[in-house]
């Protein structure tokens, strides 16, 4: 019996993987000790002369690539470094490499339950629990990619809520919408605003107090303004923990 198309060899995917985990581990080890430079000083140039990223004409070997993928990680931002630093994200985790494995190796999608039943068993319910941490005994959620994406559908659910007809007839005729932001509220809400066809005029910027909590004087003014501007208040995004606060409070000194 031939294997299916596509199909991975097993013995190929061992050496494949022991190959390419001896790799990453020079790697991490590297960057740990800190002997190495967080970022090499490269240009574009410098990267494009180092990596082929022309497709070639043909397909090489899987081995070919490991010089590649070597090159690739040390011209690559080293998030292990000791003395690397940012706001959203940090090193490398275990959990996470092994996760992304198996999601691969499983190679299946989450459109149906007949396609992926664990999957979708384990997004139902922590959908759940979390919906039960906040208090919403009949809540309904979804995984998404990140941030910019779920604000997207909030604003998305909140405008089908509010203009019933938008889903099918636009907006054209509706009343002008009026959605509330914390005033450092993420890019990608103005963003949602533009895709969805409110304009980015529809957001009034609501004030935040040093802690980066929205000021409820200051949405109830926001409000009743809009309403004086002939718009339809139907949104309100309150803000927890933005990578402006934290990105100060990492700046500050130790109390």
């Amino acid at each position: 019996m031939n294997p299916p198309t596509g199909a991975v060899d097993p013995h190929q995917l061992r050496t494949t993987l022991e190959a390419i985990a001896s790799i990453a581990s020079q790697y991490l080890s590297e960057s740990l000790q800190g002997n190495v430079p967080v970022r090499r000083d490269m240009t574009p140039g410098d990267i494009r002369e180092l990596i082929s990223i022309e497709p070639p004409a043909h397909g090489r070997p899987l081995e070919e690539m490991f010089d590649d993928l070597r090159e690739i990680l040390n011209a690559s931002v080293r998030t292990s470094h000791p003395r690397f630093a940012n706001q959203l994200f940090v090193g490398a985790d275990l959990a996470g490499i092994v996760s992304e494995w198996i999601t691969a190796l499983h190679n299946t999608t989450m459109a149906t339950f007949e396609m992926s039943p664990v999957a979708t068993i384990m997004e139902r319910d922590l959908i759940a629990h979390m919906c039960k941490i906040i208090g919403f005994t009949e809540g309904e959620g979804t995984f998404t990619a990140g941030g910019t994406i779920s604000n997207l559908m909030a604003v998305t659910a909140a405008r089908d809520w509010a203009y019933p007809n938008a889903r099918a007839n636009g907006m054209a005729g509706e009343l002008p919408p009026a959605m509330f932001t914390s005033a450092d509220a993420h890019y990608s809400l103005s963003r949602s605003a533009n895709l969805l066809g409110l304009g980015v005029k529809a957001i009034y910027p609501v004030e935040v107090d040093t802690e980066g909590r929205m000021q409820i004087a200051s949405l109830r003014a926001q409000i009743e303004k809009s309403i004086k501007d002939g718009r339809k208040p139907f949104f309100v995004c309150a803000t927890a923990g933005t990578t402006v606060i934290i990105t100060l409070a990492s700046l500050l000194p130790p109390t």
